[in-house]
């Protein structure tokens, strides 16, 4: 699958007359994908593009930094917005989206040509109806398999955290209390005394 672009169009979609099940959406919420504006070398960036209405191109600028931390990874990626910025690209993007309805899936694909970040035409490359009883199948069959994991792991852990919660629990606290009891006993010995 790989790292790819997003890309959201506002400019009006030459879609199919007969929607379907995409009847409801709205089009220019929908975050298609796109690998046509990376580097060849690295592929695509993660940035997000948007089609204005009026056929013009512009990037959501965004402020990236690495902030190290305790995690595991040692830190993560902050990502800040810092506005937007009108491209001057020439060339062609291909965008697509899966439109994963109740009855069927929708896969579509469409491609804008553009000179100096204006749009010069945009077609529909594709739109395929797919059957999707498959995935529903699988994805009932992961959400089963989650709900037995979750049950066992109750079953499992149940035991072991009441005896955590009643005795580990007691013992751990017991103990720090004595011992900040015994803590605050030197203190005031050692004030007393000096």
């Amino acid at each position: 699958m790989g790292m790819f672009d997003t890309i959201k169009c506002e400019y009006k979609l030459p879609l199919p007359e007969d929607l379907e099940e995409c009847d409801s959406l709205v089009w220019d919420e929908i975050e298609f994908q796109s690998k046509s504006l990376g580097e060849p070398m690295f592929g695509a960036s993660l940035d997000t593009y948007t089609i204005t209405e009026d056929g013009q191109l512009y990037l959501d600028k965004m402020n990236r930094e690495w902030v190290e931390d305790e995690s595991e990874y040692g830190g993560h990626l902050e990502e800040k917005e810092d506005g937007v910025e009108k491209q001057d690209y020439t060339g062609e993007i291909d965008f697509y989206h899966l439109h994963m309805g109740e009855e069927q899936d929708y896969w579509m694909e469409f491609k804008a040509i553009f000179y100096k970040g204006e749009l010069k035409e945009l077609t529909r490359e594709g739109w395929k109806k797919q059957d999707n009883s498959d995935r529903i199948h699988i994805r009932d069959e992961v959400a089963k398999g989650i709900l037995k994991a979750k049950a066992k792991q109750k079953k499992w852990w149940f035991p072991f955290y009441v005896f955590y919660v009643k005795v580990i629990r007691f013992v751990f606290g017991f103990f720090a209390w004595t011992l900040g009891q015994i803590i605050r006993f030197i203190s005031w010995l050692e004030q007393k005394i000096t």
